[in-house]
């Protein structure tokens, strides 16, 4: 059933350049080891060898020799005394010897493993899955919960890191040789590329916008009317596997509306390469009046896969500029249709 609503179309768009937004940290120092104190022990005391010697005569038993006298033998001859071990001058005695002694050594203690610092550096993996589509992922640990800005063959959109600082996306490659890139918030940029030869089985179309701008892209496939069957938008998207089953093209919605200056991008694809049908594929880009765009100009983009030398698909883009309704207008809830901004695709049965 067509959709029934006001569209207020426009009949002029005027090209303006649309410039994309630019959008660091140190490991942690590692610790040092401490070695432990030294501990320090008493010594042994010390012994005096002429304080040995000095005993050692004190306690020898000195043996006497006595000759028992006979009547007859006068007692003239005096007795010989003892001989006694003549006493060890203090000036002859041996100096005083230091007993040896050892100093305790305290068992060896390890020091503490040093804590190992996290690389921030960012890596980037890029593969190429059914209906030429990129799956993204980013590995950057220093970057959690972060908005990150993606670059895929002209176009840009935001994205936002987990909290481990990885990210993972499904991009539609826009180019033969695609190019995906992701600027970080201090300005870093990490690269990842990738050959992509089916590009030149499909037809893509893309609009895209940022911050409080507000477009939609409509594919109407072999005269489907609004809300048909035919009608692929981002309320009816269908899936990547449509292509490869010859079921007709798929929308993708791309860009984290959570951050800051959100950048969106819609994406339509058409396997004109694999289609069993014959026709054409109209696009349309509309844009909501709201609160939130009445009354001013909205930017936006749009890209279109084009064949160039051989096998070689590349990206043009156009620039637009569109003045939307004034608030008093009474327009608010209604749309703004922009018809003949890209070209239709031409379908030729395989």
């Amino acid at each position: 059933m067509e959709r029934k609503r006001r569209l207020i179309r426009i009949a002029s768009i005027v090209c303006v350049a649309l410039g994309a937004g630019q959008y660091m940290q140190s490991a942690p120092k590692p610790r040092l080891p401490v070695s432990p104190a030294p501990v320090k022990t008493a010594s042994k005391a010390k012994v005096s060898l002429q304080d040995m010697a000095a005993a050692a005569v004190v306690a020898q038993t000195i043996p006497v020799s006595i000759t028992p006298l006979s009547a007859s033998q006068p007692l003239t001859a005096p007795l010989n005394p003892p001989t006694l071990p003549a006493p060890i001058p203090a000036s002859t005695a041996p100096a005083t010897a230091t007993a040896p002694t050892t100093d305790a050594v305290a068992p060896a203690i390890a020091p503490p493993a040093p804590v190992a610092a996290v690389s921030c550096a960012a890596k980037l993996d890029l593969t190429v899955g059914p209906s030429a589509m990129l799956e993204m992922t980013l590995a950057a640990p220093c970057t959690k919960n972060a908005r990150v800005v993606i670059l895929d063959g002209g176009l840009s959109v935001t994205g936002l890191t987990s909290d481990t600082g990885t990210l993972r996306v499904e991009l539609p490659a826009m180019t033969s040789a695609a190019r995906v890139s992701v600027r970080l918030p201090g300005g870093d940029v990490v690269t990842a590329t990738a050959s992509v030869p089916e590009m030149n089985l499909y037809d893509r179309v893309a609009v895209q916008w940022m911050g409080n701008d507000s477009f939609a892209l409509h594919a109407l496939e072999f005269g489907a009317k609004f809300g048909e069957i035919g009608d692929i938008s981002a309320q009816h998207p269908r899936t990547p596997s449509a292509a490869t089953q010859d079921k007709g093209g798929f929308l993708t919605q791309l860009g984290d509306t959570t951050v800051t200056e959100p950048m969106q991008a819609q994406v339509y694809t058409f396997p004109t390469g694999l289609s069993s049908k014959s026709g054409s594929v109209k696009i349309l880009i509309e844009a909501p009046v709201t609160a939130q765009t009445c009354g001013r100009d909205m930017l936006a983009q749009t890209l279109q896969s084009v064949p160039a030398t051989g096998a070689e698909v590349v990206a043009k883009s156009s620039d637009v500029t569109l003045s939307m309704p004034t608030c008093d207008s009474g327009a608010d809830g209604q749309f703004v249709e922009l018809t003949d901004v890209v070209p239709d695709m031409v379908v030729a049965s395989r």
